[in-house]
Order: C-alpha cells, then structure tokens, then sequence
C-alpha cells in the first residue's frame, strides 16, 4: 500500500460523510420536525394556512386562511396573501375543493359583493388581505354542508399558470 492511500481513504470518508449529513437535514418526515407527509410534489403541494410555500411551487405565501358559510348558502374564504417576489403577480382564478364555483370579489360600499372581471393584482412586494367588508373569495354551489372544523382547499391561478394551493379551515359564521 502507497503512503498517500490512508489520506485518500480518509479524504472519501469525510466526503461520504458530509453527503450523508447534508442529505439528513434536507428529508422530510418526523426527523426534521415536519409532519409524516409533509413533503409533496410540486404539482399537488397542499399546505395549511401555517405552513409556508416553498417559493419553488408558488409565487406567493399565504396565511391566516379561513373559512364561513353563511345563512344564505354561500360561503367565504378569507386569507392574506403576500408577493415576496420582484415582479406584480396577477390572481385570476380561484376553485375550492367542496364547491361548484368560487369567484373572486370584492364588498362595496353598499355591502354587494362584487366579482373582479380582471381578478386580483398584488404587486411585487406587497400583500393582498382578503377579509369580511374587502376582498374575499365567494364560494357557491357547495356540494356539501361546511361545519366548523372542516377543512377546505382553495386553489388561486396566476395570469402565468402557477398554482398556490393551501387549506383554510371553516368557523362558525355567528
């Protein structure tokens, strides 16, 4: 055996080593602290209204989510949203997992709940709150009674396509 061989044989067990550390910290599961499950593929990221959005699967953070349904049949999300990016993102689309249609509107001063035709602009920078008497998301045609407790997904679409998707859980509406 040559003289240098102990030193390369060292050199790749520290390497090995530090691959296997750096692949440990980067897993998913109880061992880094996120619930069995937590990691999905970006095409069906869900995530609840505390759980952050890796900015890889969506150009905007939520939180805060919630949901009511009213004595009129109708429900509402209410959420905050944030553009943590450089460039004005463009909201045009809005679906709920446990609803026919879902729009997203805005209350104006007469308290009628308005759709907005050219959807829900949040520049670069800036957040967006979706709250009771502002915007919000008008959810109809529910196919199932909402209780308080139950979780809703709601799906927003930008003008570019990408998908943020997260879950809002529904209060009593008193």
């Amino acid at each position: 055996m040559n003289a240098a061989a102990p030193t390369r044989l060292l050199a790749v067990a520290c390497l090995l080593a530090a691959t296997l550390a750096a692949s440990a910290c980067s897993r998913s599961g109880p061992a880094s602290g996120e619930p069995d499950g937590a990691a999905a593929s970006s095409d069906s990221t869900e995530i609840t209204s505390t759980t952050p959005i890796p900015a890889a699967t969506s150009p905007l953070r939520v939180s805060g989510a919630w949901a009511t349904r009213n004595a009129d049949g109708k429900a509402r999300v209410y959420v905050d949203i944030m553009n943590p990016g450089f460039s004005p993102v463009h909201v045009v689309r809005a679906q709920v997992n446990l609803a026919g249609q879902a729009q997203l509107c805005d209350t104006d001063d007469s308290a009628a709940c308005q759709e907005l035709p050219d959807g829900l602009r949040i520049d670069a920078g800036r957040a967006a709150e979706l709250s009771p008497g502002g915007h919000h998301i008008l959810v109809s045609e529910l196919s199932e009674q909402w209780v308080p407790g139950q979780r809703v997904v709601t799906t927003l679409t930008t003008s570019t396509g990408e998908i943020t998707r997260f879950s809002a859980f529904v209060q009593s509406s008193s």
